[in-house]
């Protein structure tokens, strides 16, 4: 049965790892590996939401600086079509022709 009670991968609180290590001077193998995955998929996710938003970006022609010099609704007719934008002083991105 579970040795610690404290979820599904059964991980001891922070503190008994803690004293764990200043005993041992290491911590148990098994341990570090059931830490590992949380940790790996948390940052996973993390990046997930970093670079999905950034690779729209890269398919679509642009770049971030372009993204963020524009406010979201001039930065949406600029990428719909070729129109005046409704900001006077955005610029188009000079080597934008179109899809």
């Amino acid at each position: 049965g579970p040795a610690h009670g404290t979820g599904l991968l059964d991980l001891p609180p922070p503190w008994v790892l803690w004293r764990q290590y200043r005993a041992n001077g290491k911590i148990d193998e098994d341990i570090v590996l059931r830490g590992a995955f949380p940790f790996m998929l948390f940052s996973g996710v993390a990046l997930l939401f970093i670079l999905v938003p950034h690779l729209k970006l890269i398919r679509d022609g642009y770049t971030t600086v372009e993204k963020l010099s524009c406010p979201a609704e001039d930065f949406k007719v600029s990428m719909s079509n070729d129109s005046l934008p409704s900001n006077p002083f955005l610029v188009k991105h000079p080597f934008d022709h179109g899809p």
